[in-house]
C-alpha cells in the first residue's frame, strides 16, 4: 500500500475517501503487526478519518490571490 499524502486525499470526494478507508482496513487487518505496510496503512486510515470528519472545513485546493 502507498503512502497517501493530504494533498491527494483531499482531491477525493468523500464517496471515495469512504471506498479507500475500506480498502486500507483491509490491510491493516491481513498485515502482521508492526509492519511497515501495517503502519502505512494506519497512518492512512488517521488521515482519511480526519478528512471525513472535517471534510466540509477543508478546502481542496488553495484560494486564488
Amino acid at each position: 500500500m502507498n503512502l497517501f499524502s493530504m494533498w491527494e486525499l483531499r482531491r477525493l470526494t468523500r464517496t471515495e475517501l469512504r471506498a479507500l478507508l475500506e480498502r486500507v482496513t483491509l490491510v491493516i487487518d491481513e498485515e502482521p503487526e508492526g509492519s511497515v505496510y501495517q503502519e502505512i496503512a494506519l497512518t492512512n486510515f488517521r488521515n482519511i478519518r480526519w478528512l471525513l470528519a472535517n471534510y466540509g472545513a477543508v478546502p481542496s485546493a488553495p484560494a486564488p490571490r
